[in-house]
Order: structure tokens, then C-alpha cells, then sequence
């Protein structure tokens, strides 16, 4: 504490003038189609900018119903039509959950963080998060691969339920541009910002 003052307190009073991160937002979103205009109105609409800040902040959510009794591990590989699969990735090399036999739905969670996490980390920080659900495994990541392709063109998601080896989790990702993959990730290893770890939620 230092004139009052917390570490946070002190933190929060240089992001505003941190003008390099300002810069460095508006050069990413220009890539993306932000321009002058789209600026222009988050600075003067509060409930645009709320919405926005929002919508950065909570996990993206999807709710599929799910019959676990069709989802075998090469019939789902086979509907992701990947362009390519790392060789390791097979159901023998990877840990996998019971299902619940009476499950009707299976919800999918995308966590964001901030900072670069490992998928060790993010385990750890959704235990006794009940409402959150638990990691997801490989099954689990082929389903959302399956359903929805588009999602790992955006960025890489990462599936920390299922081990190869001691320190290997499956991964959807890209390779030149919007080739669809199935890598392999590093389960102690820090990921870029723009990864999703994938939580599931089973209901009943």
C-alpha cells in the first residue's frame, strides 16, 4: 500500500495512460474491419461499449442435445473432416470420462483469460466451480469440432480432460490460414491469449 493506494488502484491509473495498448487495439481491430466510425461509437455509446465488454468477458456458450451412444471417437474424427490429425491422437492414447447414461444435453464452455494460462492451470481453477462444469476430454472436443467448425478457424481450443503421455491434451487448430487440424498442446505449458479451454456441462 503506498499513499493509500493499492497495487490495483496504482495499475488501473496507468492503463489509462497506457497509450501504446491503445494504439496496439486499434491496429488489431482494424484487421478485423473496426475503423474510425466503430471507434467513434464506442466513445460516446456506454451501452455499446457495456455490451461489447461483456460479451469479451463471458465464456461462449453452446448447447447441443447429445446421444453419447453415437459419438464414438472415429465417427466423430471422421465428421470433423479435419485436414490433418497428428499422429498420436487416438482413443487409446488418451484418457476419456464416463459418460452419463442418462444425459439428454451436453453444454460447451470457452474460457478466455486475459493472461497466457496452461491447461494445468485452468484445471485447477475450475475445481468446486460446479456450475461451470469439468475439462473437457477428446470426445468431448471432436463433438464441438463436429458441430461447429468454424469456431477453431477463429482460435485454438484446447481439450485439458484427456492425457497422451504425461504432458500432451488434444487441440483444435489452424495451419495456413484455415486448414482445420487436431494438434497436440503442452498440459503445463502457458497457451497464446487467443486460446479457448473447453469445459463441458452435462444435463440431465
Amino acid at each position: 500500500m503506498k499513499n493509500g493506494k493499492s497495487q490495483k488502484d496504482e495499475k488501473d491509473e496507468k492503463f489509462g495512460q497506457d497509450f501504446g495498448l491503445v494504439s496496439q487495439a486499434v491496429v488489431t481491430g482494424r484487421k478485423v474491419g473496426a475503423d474510425r466510425d466503430f471507434w467513434k461509437i464506442l466513445a460516446h455509446d456506454i451501452n455499446e461499449f457495456s455490451r461489447i465488454v461483456k460479451q469479451a468477458k463471458e465464456a461462449l456458450t453452446f448447447r447441443f442435445p447429445t446421444d453419447y451412444s453415437n459419438s464414438d471417437f472415429q465417427t466423430l474424427l471422421e465428421k470433423g473432416n479435419y485436414e490433418f490429425c497428428n499422429s498420436s491422437v487416438s482413443l487409446k492414447n488418451f484418457s476419456v470420462r464416463n459418460r452419463s447414461p442418462i444425459a439428454t444435453e451436453v453444454e460447451f464452455k470457452l474460457f478466455r483469460f486475459a493472461e497466457e494460462k496452461s491447461p494445468f492451470w485452468f484445471n485447477s481453477w475450475l475445481k468446486g466451480k460446479r456450475n461451470l462444469g469439468g475439462p473437457a476430454d477428446i470426445i468431448d472436443l471432436l463433438l464441438l469440432g463436429a458441430e461447429k467448425p468454424e469456431l477453431q478457424i477463429s482460435f485454438p481450443i484446447v481439450a485439458s480432460g484427456s492425457m497422451c503421455g504425461r504432458n500432451w491434451i488434444p487441440c483444435l487448430s489452424v495451419r495456413s490460414g484455415e486448414e482445420r487440424i487436431i494438434a497436440m498442446a503442452p498440459f503445463r505449458g502457458n497457451q497464446p491469449i487467443a486460446t479457448r479451454f473447453l469445459s463441458v456441462f452435462y444435463i440431465d
